[in-house]
């Protein structure tokens, strides 16, 4: 596993879009095995990362300031501030297998650092540098523009430039005369914990191979007869014949009132599936040997494409409810109970529809483009963390 440096002005806990960009890589990068190297001028790391605090570094330190203030133009290399830094981070990156560096090559914030920096990759070994840009000064009406480093040269070299957007990469292609194709695109992501789903509920997705299914559908439902199991198998087939991937997942608890009864409905829900294509259909309770708790369940929820309620008769439809409220589509069905509880916001489907014509209905909700740029977002954090490993030395 690799050593990987990561430069910045700043690091979390200190608010900013490029601090949480380091955040998730950090994190991603320790979880697959990696050692990272912090280097910043102010912010802490987590346990597990080194951690490397240079405080001339900050844009606003009083000798960057001081310098800054009596400098004419572009620092000259053998400045005493770039020779300071120079010095400074030769010593931090020692030993990286990989450096990444943010924003300092293409904000106009620290023009010191940024020559330091072009120093450094210039003396070394371009290769080991991904260049990574969240901000353009040259592309901004709000920040002075600076001397443009020569990212077309140093790509040339084996450098990498990474960004954050098409957007993003195309104004970078227009002002460092770089080719678009040279440009890496890795959107940031939205972390788990922002939509409350904690490791745990992550690590169950994982398993039963929720984060990689398209679509997710997740019916959480006990094992009782009235809850109308039974088409969640044909449907997991419907639905394989037109998405190579889907999922069909009841959470499957059993009743504290009539274990026989659900012990029942398992062994048929099981017989049912025998024949299906693996991963297409699962009951989480089975594959555990546990019945997921609330909040795995509410974790399970949030991470669906659709919510799938077939029930045949019920007092209330309280997971509509709690699918509403954490933004995921429904589709049920039209019973009295679920109309009272998910007028507005579920889909419902007639007495009597086949597999087929709910499978169909669960197309028509993921083509929608709210569901779409949900589950983009939703699975964000995994396709950034798979986009991210590959840009590590093996």
């Amino acid at each position: 596993m690799a050593l990987i440096g990561i430069l910045h002005y700043s690091l979390p806990p200190l608010v900013g879009g490029v601090e949480g960009l380091i955040w998730s890589q950090a994190y991603v990068l320790t979880r697959a095995g990696h050692t990272v190297r912090l280097i910043a001028g102010a912010g802490k790391a987590e346990e597990g990362q080194e951690l490397v605090l240079l405080p001339q570094m900050l844009p606003g330190h009083p000798e960057a300031q001081s310098a800054l203030a009596a400098a004419d133009g572009v620092p000259p290399a053998d400045h005493s501030l770039v020779r300071a830094l120079r010095s400074q981070l030769q010593e931090a990156i020692s030993g990286c297998d990989a450096i990444w560096v943010h924003n300092i090559l293409t904000l106009n914030l620290h023009p010191f650092l940024h020559q330091a920096v072009l120093d450094l990759i210039g003396r070394g070994a371009p290769e080991r540098w991904s260049l990574w840009c969240e901000d353009l000064s040259g592309a901004s009406e709000f920040t002075k523009d600076l001397v443009p480093a020569p990212l077309a040269l140093l790509i040339d070299r084996g450098a990498t430039l990474v960004t954050i957007s098409e957007h993003r990469a195309t104004q970078i292609s227009k002002i460092f005369g770089v080719p678009r194709s040279d440009i890496h695109v890795i959107e940031p992501p939205v972390r788990p914990d922002w939509f409350g789903v904690d490791a745990t509920g992550l690590d169950v997705a994982g398993r039963v191979g929720a984060l990689r299914a398209d679509p997710f559908v997740l019916v959480p439902s006990k094992l009782l007869a009235h809850k109308g199991l039974a088409i969640c198998p044909p449907l997991a087939a419907a639905l394989r014949r037109t998405f190579e991937s889907s999922l069909v997942l009841i959470t499957g608890a059993y009743s504290p009132h009539e274990p026989a009864a659900s012990r029942k409905i398992l062994r048929a829900l099981k017989g049912q599936a025998s024949s299906l294509a693996e991963g297409s259909f699962g009951i989480a309770s089975d594959l555990f040997g546990v019945q997921p708790d609330t909040k795995t369940v509410q974790d399970l929820m949030v991470l669906a494409d659709v919510v799938f309620l077939p029930s045949k008769e019920e007092g209330y439809g309280m997971p509509i409810a709690e699918a509403c409220a954490v933004g995921t589509p429904v589709l049920c069905s039209d019973i009295e109970a679920f109309r009272e509880a998910g007028d507005g916001w579920a889909t419902f489907f007639e007495p009597g529809a086949t597999a087929a014509d709910i499978a169909g209905l669960i197309e028509e909700i993921c083509v929608r483009p709210k569901t779409g740029a949900r589950r983009r977002v939703l699975r964000s954090a995994d396709r950034f963390a798979e986009q991210l490993l590959e840009l590590c030395p093996p």
